[in-house]
């Protein structure tokens, strides 16, 4: 199964219109998350660096960037790995009880909060009783969340880290954090052209 070029294209203009990272540095960047595919897919096989085929093979792990996996896992190219910080009891948590589970809650068990989703949309699909409806609604639902904690990291309000002590500071967020008045610039641009939606776009691009 190849993966359409039209998707491949999107992304690639959506870094361009919004100055984002180029391919190369996104793929050095460390917020990145273990994922292990589910098919052959072409033309993404210098994400292996394992191999020399132009091809991801069926079953390698590979480390992609977080906004990068978030595309690949809708449509079942790729399963998530844990992060090693969710217990097997979590976990089954996940599975057997999903309609109980929080996405605030569970923002702190993964050092990312993409991660997070991701994990947690790929577990509660064994479980066969979850509609898409619901991951979905959970995905969005921890965006969410990310946006309002977007929205104070780039606030005036911002230095004042005791705000966010319920909820540690992830890696991308520290990174934020340290270039608070380059991305605060960026939010007052987006203000303007989005008319609110400041910070959506910017999400899907974390």
């Amino acid at each position: 199964v190849s993966l359409p070029i039209s998707r491949i294209s999107i992304i690639l203009i959506f870094m361009l219109l919004f100055d984002y990272l180029s391919i190369d540095e996104a793929l050095a960047r460390s917020e990145r998350i273990s994922v292990r595919t589910r098919m052959e897919i072409h033309a993404l096989g210098l994400l292996d660096t394992t191999s020399a085929s132009q091809e991801l093979q069926k079953g390698a792990t590979v480390y992609l960037p977080l906004w990068f996996a978030d595309r690949l896992l809708e449509p079942n190219f790729i399963t998530v790995r844990t992060s090693g910080m969710v217990t097997q009891e979590k976990e089954l948590e996940m599975i057997t009880e999903p309609y109980s589970v929080s996405s605030t809650a569970y923002y702190k068990y993964t050092r990312n909060a993409f991660e997070s989703a991701a994990l947690h949309c790929c577990l509660i699909k064994r479980a066969a009783f979850v509609s898409s409806d619901f991951r979905r609604s959970y995905f969005n639902n921890l965006k969410k969340l990310m946006s309002r904690r977007f929205r104070l990291i780039c606030s005036r309000k911002a230095s004042d880290l005791s705000i966010l002590h319920k909820t540690p500071l992830t890696t991308w967020e520290r990174e934020l954090y340290k270039h608070e008045h380059f991305f605060r610039r960026r939010c007052e641009t987006f203000r303007r052209n989005r008319r609110g939606s400041t910070y959506s776009l910017k999400l899907d691009l974390l």
